[in-house]
């Protein structure tokens, strides 16, 4: 029985020194709320508890028509320990899209920084958005987000164009672009459609027309750089039933 008792202790002690089993849980805070204009960029602290350090990947959701994610930074004041965190982007639809933040060197955080996200506004149809941690893995353990508070973000700037809800350019992704991106736009009706691009001074760029159908319709836009430098550009949809706007972004 001395032997029992001496065995039950020892496993009594373990579990003080080592903790209870662990509940592989991740809360986010972002500022509340962030207000930013299109072209607008702003450098937002992403705080965090995280229970495990090493090799990193933080899933990050955002409004992609409200704003997008262009990098994140890290460093010895910050859990990331990379300075250029890796970034990759994904785009779903208008209203959704992800960047993955990888980094290989990370510490523990409890409720500290975890990085720094640089943001800029994007002009499209929406006015708000959301930026929020939709997934954790760290140390070959996939963490559960409880929570992530604040990341509310609102769109200033006056309105590009008045817009309909049955004629719409409803966004262009990825936006900013570098050479090709895709235009969503909506039409009540099948009907032929102009574009004309022009820089925020209203010179022409380039002009087309093409052949929609009622509802949602895609067209996959290649710009070289002789054409549209860096810069924000508006796009004009015209149709027999209308005129519907929008801002892109084009980045080097």
């Amino acid at each position: 029985m001395s032997i029992l008792r001496t065995l039950r202790a020892v496993v009594a002690l373990g579990a003080v020194f080592l903790g209870s089993p662990t509940s592989h849980a991740a809360d986010f805070t972002l500022p509340d709320t962030i207000s930013i204009a299109p072209g607008e960029r702003k450098v937002i602290p992403l705080i965090g508890t995280i229970e495990a350090g090493g090799a990193s990947r933080i899933r990050i959701g955002y409004s992609p028509s409200v704003v997008r994610i262009l990098s994140a930074t890290g460093g010895a004041a910050t859990s990331l320990y990379c300075a250029s965190v890796d970034l990759t982007e994904t785009v779903v639809s208008r209203t959704q899209a992800y960047v993955t933040l990888r980094c290989d060197y990370s510490r523990p955080s409890v409720n500290d920084t975890v990085c720094f996200l640089t943001i800029e506004g994007i002009g499209g149809p929406d006015r708000q958005g959301r930026i929020s941690v939709d997934s954790v893995f760290a140390q070959d353990t996939s963490y559960t987000v409880t929570a992530t508070r604040g990341g509310n973000v609102r769109r200033t700037g006056v309105e590009i164009g008045a817009q309909r809800t049955d004629l719409a350019i409803t966004g262009n992704y990825p936006n900013p672009f570098a050479q090709q991106t895709r235009i969503a736009f909506v039409v009540p009706m099948d009907e032929p459609v102009r574009f004309t691009m022009r820089t925020i001074q209203g010179r022409l760029v380039r002009s087309w027309s093409t052949n929609a159908v009622a509802g949602e319709n895609f067209y996959d836009l290649t710009i070289l750089q002789s054409d549209a430098a860096t810069g924000m550009y508006i796009l004009e949809l015209t149709t027999d039933s209308g005129t519907a706007y929008h801002s892109m972004r084009v980045i080097p």
